[in-house]
């Protein structure tokens, strides 16, 4: 078990104080990207002698329908389940693959400079 105060302590906290609270009607839809996104492919690319990184790969588009149907939704309403969550892991693929990409260039303008 990991211990409080680890290294990853100030990360996990950043992370809990800055998640907004969300209407009743959206926990439904973030509750079931949380689940999809643990099942998320990566893309693997090298750096050479940086070493490589993991882009996150946007959610199979049938996985998010086949969960949307699981919590029961049909018609217009599975469509809109799909249009939003596909809206979710957009944001979350592009917001990631720049903060990857800013740390990747860091990491390599720190190696050129040694």
């Amino acid at each position: 078990m990991a211990e409080a105060g680890g290294p990853n302590a100030g990360f996990a906290t950043e992370r809990l104080l800055s998640r907004p609270d969300l209407p009743d009607e959206a926990e439904p839809y973030w509750s079931a990207f949380l689940d999809l996104d643990r099942d998320r492919r990566r893309n693997k690319i090298g750096g050479g002698m940086v070493g490589s990184v993991d882009l996150p790969d946007c959610i199979d588009l049938e996985r998010i329908r086949a969960e949307g149907a699981r919590q029961g939704y049909e018609g217009d309403g599975l469509e809109d389940f799909v249009a939003v969550l596909r809206g979710i892991d957009d944001e979350f693929v592009r917001v990631n693959s720049l903060r990857i990409a800013a740390e990747f260039k860091a990491a390599a303008s720190r190696s050129q400079k040694r």
